[in-house]
């Protein structure tokens, strides 16, 4: 199957820039930090604490920033900030 043709051009992977669409944190932006399982991934960001939510309550961005797996949260803000 090609993938550009069903036009999806954005996956969940580390370092995925995401938008938060539901819940107190709506409309926040946060980084996937970690891949949970199918439905669940890690995610950190500014004025968000690390935390577990569920891949549905992300919308994906396009940017992708080059971090690692378990990235701490001083390393991840430092690459925001580039």
């Amino acid at each position: 199957v090609n993938i550009a043709y069903l036009g999806i051009q954005q996956f969940v992977q580390v370092g995925r820039v995401a938008r938060v669409n539901y819940g107190p944190l709506e409309g926040k932006l946060a980084t996937i930090v970690d891949i949970l399982n199918e439905k669940r991934v890690l995610i950190d960001g500014e004025g968000i604490a690390r935390q577990v939510i569920p891949i549905a309550r992300l919308q994906l961005t396009k940017q992708v920033l080059k971090v690692g797996r378990g990235v701490t949260s001083g390393k991840l803000r430092k690459a925001i900030a580039k």
